[in-house]
């Protein structure tokens, strides 16, 4: 195991949380280890900017190998929707989900 997967496996152990996730294509739900996070994105149309609350989860890539838009992340009873495409870190080892709630 290379010295990234041991620090990848360090942070969602220190502050991960526990979470749900529900694939779209009908896979049986699994329970996964997710970092939340909920910036505030500010969105410009023209000259008028409007900010808006969006979540962002990280997880290991060991956990879910293919996310997809409309899989469902339920983090303290709430129903998250994957949307957009999900990002994949450089080493290969995090996705990065954009989800809104549903």
């Amino acid at each position: 195991m290379s010295i990234f997967n041991l620090s990848v496996d360090a942070v969602f152990d220190a502050f991960g949380v526990a979470a749900t996730y529900t694939p779209a294509n009908g896979d049986p739900a699994t329970t996964i280890t997710v970092l939340a996070k909920r910036p505030d994105e500010v969105v410009g149309f023209g000259e008028t900017r409007i900010a808006a609350e969006i979540s962002l989860f990280e997880i290991r890539a060991s956990d879910v190998a293919s996310p997809e838009a409309g899989d469902v992340i339920t983090l303290n009873g709430i129903n998250y929707t994957v949307q957009g495409t999900p990002m994949r870190d450089v080493e290969r080892l995090t996705w990065t989900l954009e989800a809104f709630i549903s």
